[in-house]
């Protein structure tokens, strides 16, 4: 459990996180400058951004929890994927999921109900 966070610690440099300086400078990079900035990303701003994998992130998430602070949580939008059955389609929908995954997205994969469906449409 975290403990509440000070107001002042939002205004106080990212420093104060004692962070690797790998995820210090990668932050740097995106314009954080102050542990508000900081908290204002989600975890799939920060994977996406150049330098920082699951293991920055992480280290990043724990930092701020000792100050009571969290990510922010990410925005939902619902993106519908389908496949005709074509090869090519299918290799670009496998990379997508595995960006998207890569990017902290939950994906929840729906399969068709209707029968003419599951043979690709044919």
């Amino acid at each position: 459990m975290t403990k509440p966070a000070a107001p002042d610690v939002l205004s106080l440099p990212i420093s104060i996180l004692r962070l690797s300086t790998r995820s210090a400078n990668a932050l740097r990079s995106l314009g954080v400058v102050t542990v508000a900035d900081n908290a204002r990303l989600s975890r799939g701003d920060l994977l996406r951004a150049p330098n920082l994998g699951p293991g920055s992130v992480w280290e990043i998430e724990n930092a701020l929890s000792r100050h009571g602070l969290a990510l922010a949580a990410p925005s939902s939008f619902v993106v519908t994927l389908k496949s005709d059955g074509d090869a090519d389609a299918d290799r670009l929908l496998s990379g997508l999921r595995k960006a998207a995954r890569r990017a902290g997205f939950i994906l929840v994969e729906a399969r068709a109900a209707n029968p003419e469906l599951k043979d690709g449409g044919r």
